[in-house]
């Protein structure tokens, strides 16, 4: 999917959401997945980031209080709280927004109380948590993140976006844990070699361990399956220096 297309996707659900008409697969994973790693691989200074999105009609922030008061009104509602905090969590990274993205959080907790077995609702919250801690350049936010990641694994532990985010977060975490990182970030690309994510960091794990051999492995299929991921730029630099920032 082109990246215009994808942002006049975004500005789609962003009306749909507006109408209060949002269905919870508006967007498909691999268009969630594609916002998240645009998201991710973004500077993290949220004055740095300049994305398409913003330069479209906004969302007004009484619509947004609006749908949040008619979410708080009707808490039984688990749909509801889901389908509006799914939205809420997609406009919010698309404007690098935190404080919104935390009261999608708060939305998708009250569903998850009600129904803890939806894998997309955990794994919701669990992205939440770690754009969050991206955004506010929180390392120990990512600590959160593992936790619903561990839980969505639990539902379903073949899910190869899942365990490479869920092993990320121990290399982006604090305090880092480099072996444990490696090893779920390989049992990603077990499950999907082809997993960019899990390419991408387990090629920073190798830097930081020194390994240039694997590294450059990885690297290279890395750039085999897309040769214009974002992140090729940065890591052929950390490869050269030999360091991860």
């Amino acid at each position: 999917m082109s990246n215009k297309n994808f942002w006049l996707t975004l500005v789609g659900m962003a009306v749909c959401f507006a109408g209060g008409f949002l269905l919870a697969n508006s967007l498909n994973r691999n268009e969630i997945a594609t916002l998240q790693a645009q998201q991710r691989t973004a500077p993290t200074n949220p004055n740095q980031v300049t994305s398409p999105a913003n330069s479209e009609p906004e969302l007004s922030d009484a619509e947004i209080k609006q749908k949040i008061a008619e979410a708080d009104k009707d808490p039984n509602n688990v749909g509801f709280q889901k389908d509006l905090g799914i939205a809420l969590y997609r406009y919010g990274i698309a404007k690098q927004n935190p404080a919104l993205i935390e009261e999608a959080v708060r939305l998708l907790k009250r569903a998850d109380e009600k129904s803890p077995k939806d894998f997309e609702t955990v794994v919701t919250i669990g992205n939440a948590l770690f754009d969050i801690a991206a955004i506010r350049e929180n390392k120990a936010g990512y600590k959160p993140a593992r936790d619903y990641y561990q839980r969505a694994l639990e539902i379903r532990p073949d899910d190869p976006e899942v365990r490479a985010d869920f092993g990320s977060t121990y290399f982006l975490g604090e305090p880092i844990d480099i072996e444990k990182a490696q090893m779920e970030l390989k049992k990603a690309l077990e499950i999907n070699a082809a997993n960019e994510r899990a390419l991408q960091f387990l090629t920073q794990v190798y830097i930081k361990q020194g390994n240039r051999a694997e590294a450059d492995k990885t690297f290279a299929k890395l750039k085999s399956v897309n040769p214009s991921n974002p992140m090729i730029k940065e890591l052929t630099n950390q490869i050269a220096t030999g360091k991860v920032d």
